[in-house]
């Protein structure tokens, strides 16, 4: 019984840190980036990545705000990096060849977007 008691306190204990987690970011600190729509409309802004939660954090103003529907943004470009938008996931552009070597795979549909 008591086995079943810490076991069970053991849990608690562990899903009560994962729900308070914090961001692990991409960069070691915010950083100016491009970002291009698939509406053809483009921004720059102060961000992150956050690569746990999945979603561009960044600085509207003096407010911090999420971006958490990846798939309305077509490229990203931050500190001497490319990224792109596939399947949901934001990819790292490795390679400009023919084909785009990506985080995700290859990708042929996204080199008429490089800026």
């Amino acid at each position: 019984m008591k086995r079943i008691l810490w076991t069970l306190a053991a849990c608690l204990l562990l899903c009560g840190s994962v729900s308070a987690r914090q961001p692990v970011y991409l960069f070691p600190e915010f950083v100016v980036g491009h970002l291009i729509f698939h509406d053809q409309s483009q921004a720059d802004v102060k961000l992150n990545f956050d690569a746990l939660g999945q979603k561009i954090v960044y600085y509207d103003g003096d407010n911090l705000m999420e971006m958490t529907h990846l798939p309305m943004l077509k490229v990203l470009e931050a500190s001497d990096r490319v990224f792109v938008v596939k399947d949901g996931l934001l990819c790292e552009v490795f390679d400009l060849s023919i084909a785009w070597r990506t985080s995700c795979g290859y990708s042929m549909s996204y080199i008429k977007y490089r800026i």
